[in-house]
């Protein structure tokens, strides 16, 4: 039984984790200025409080071209995520991520799940 879901689209473009920090280290000028955006459009979209269970998350990249990878996209939206949605991203049981060409609208669509019959700490 899902107990709570919430759909978020982040209409910032997808942007790897390379992009966002300065040898892996120091976030870049950029990078803090599309994490605060993307911050404030999941602040603006989600409705519940802050997650403290277990969750389950599905995520669509959509990204205008093959270039990216995954994995790199994953890691900085999980990080603009914590705080938000969740407390911290070890609550995290389930990610069902996808990655999907448009050129014409770049963009990130999440869905965070509670399942107390699936997920358990």
């Amino acid at each position: 039984m899902i107990q709570q879901t919430n759909k978020i689209v982040i209409l910032t473009k997808p942007i790897s984790v390379n992009r966002l920090y300065c040898g892996r280290r120091f976030l870049t000028k950029e990078g803090k200025a599309i994490k605060e955006a993307m911050a404030w459009e999941v602040k603006s979209q989600w409705k519940h409080k802050i997650l403290d269970k277990a969750i389950g998350i599905e995520i669509y990249f959509f990204v205008p071209n093959k270039k990216s990878d995954l994995d790199n996209l994953l890691k900085g939206l999980l990080d603009i995520l914590t705080g938000i949605i969740y407390k911290d991203d070890s609550q995290i049981y389930a990610i069902h991520c996808y990655k999907v060409i448009d050129k014409q609208r770049p963009r990130i669509e999440i869905e965070a799940k509670i399942n107390i019959n699936q997920f358990s700490y």
